[in-house]
């Protein structure tokens, strides 16, 4: 059988591979290939991940953070003097920037 394998793929063009073999080595390059590209795919869109978490800038200038916080508190409690607790939330934020002015 082996020489008529070889015989007819002499007269007829072919390679010496049978089909069934041709077939399992088309197969396993195509899901070499899968493999690949599943993995680079993988690998770029992990790469973006956790990059925003490691980078944090402070304020340019924390004494103007601070003293802008500051106005804004005193500029609420003026404009509520009524209701100071209005201005929580300016006063948690100037207690903020004044923490991190002075480094604590």
């Amino acid at each position: 059988m082996d020489e008529r394998r070889i015989r007819k793929s002499c007269h007829s063009g072919h390679s010496l591979v049978d089909p069934e073999t041709a077939l399992r080595i088309d197969i396993s390059a195509r899901v070499s290939s899968m493999t690949w590209i599943l993995l680079a795919v993988c690998t770029l869109t992990l790469a973006g991940c956790g990059g925003a978490a490691k980078v944090s800038t402070p304020p340019a200038d924390p004494r103007a953070d601070y003293q802008s916080s500051l106005d804004a508190y005193q500029a609420c409690v003026s404009s509520n003097l009524n209701n100071v607790q209005a201005c929580e939330d300016k006063r948690v934020q100037m207690e903020t920037s004044e923490r991190a002015y002075r480094g604590r």
